[in-house]
């Protein structure tokens, strides 16, 4: 007769951080389980009050050495002064892109690219200390190279206006890539991607 389908339940991680100073919740935001990987890029920013930081881990039970080098936005021509990071097997680190990255102009915005031959585990965070001197952070995701992108990729949330505003940072592996994007508006008028 028909064709039926089972949904079976799919485990995927996640993590919510916050940072509260005298009682005050000054910023929270949320961040995704990664996937192991051997070569990804990251957006870098450390322009007007930003800065961008990046966490790596090892899975496995044997340590990496991760080339790390930063592009600038072409992401052809170098940036700083390339380095190799070590990090031991189920062990992490964590810096801000310029503590790695040497050299790294002021005001850089660009790519920083991150490969081993040993699967790590990388997350990025986008900084920004605003005109009231609060330090907000805010999750930023890692383009696995390995993979293909998924398609479509929806964002649900649009801000503009009242002193926001939404940005769209777009990565890719080197080669040239046709983007599309499309926005809709629902039944009251509200845009959507």
């Amino acid at each position: 007769t028909g064709v039926q389908t089972c949904a079976l339940p799919i485990s995927v991680g996640a993590g919510i951080f916050g940072r509260t100073v005298n009682g005050r919740l000054v910023t929270e935001s949320g961040i995704a389980s990664s996937v192991p990987t051997t070569h990804a890029r990251v957006y870098v920013d450390m322009s007007s009050g930003h800065d961008s930081g990046v966490a790596m881990a090892i899975p496995g039970l044997f340590g990496a050495n991760v080339a790390l080098q930063a592009y600038q936005p072409d992401g052809t021509t170098p940036a700083g002064t390339a380095t190799t990071l070590a990090i031991p097997a189920s062990g992490q680190r964590a810096a801000f892109a310029s503590q790695w990255i040497t050299g790294l102009p002021a005001g850089f915005q660009g790519v920083m690219d991150l490969s081993s031959p040993i699967p790590f585990v990388a997350l990025t965070l986008r900084a920004l200390t605003n005109s009231q001197g609060d330090f907000l952070l805010t999750s930023f995701p890692v383009a696995d190279l390995t993979r293909l992108a998924p398609v479509p990729v929806i964002f649900p949330h649009l801000a503009d206006g009242g002193g926001y505003r939404t940005e769209f940072i777009l990565l890719g592996s080197g080669s040239s890539a046709g983007i599309t994007l499309r926005l809709a508006t629902d039944e009251i008028g509200r845009a959507h991607v």
